[in-house]
């Protein structure tokens, strides 16, 4: 079989990058809803009828909203640093490859 497989190194750094700002843009994103509702518990809903249904189940939901961006957040992150490693490594297996016929890539 004659298939070549063809990276743009750059490429995939270019894309690796782009994981990084996405999660850095989680990253202030959830430091900001934090910031806004982190240490709030269900007192902030009041005690008339609508804050007394919606109080209770409200401090779950923070929760796991906030384990939920937090999980996005290090998927995006270590998503960045693989991308960034498929690169270094394909670029270093070409090197290798290259240099055992005597040439540089």
């Amino acid at each position: 079989m004659s298939d070549v497989l063809r990276v743009a190194i750059e490429g995939l750094h270019r894309s690796g990058n782009r994981f990084e700002d996405s999660a850095a843009t989680a990253g202030e994103a959830m430091s900001g809803l934090h910031a806004d509702v982190g240490g709030r518990g269900s007192e902030v809903w009041g005690h008339d009828e609508p804050g007394s249904a919606f109080g209770p189940g409200y401090e779950a939901l923070r929760e796991q909203t906030m384990a939920n961006l937090t999980e996005v957040h290090q998927a995006l992150v270590d998503a960045a640093a693989m991308v960034h490693r498929s690169a270094e490594m394909i670029q270093s297996q070409d090197q290798d490859i290259a240099g055992s016929f005597g040439g540089g890539a």
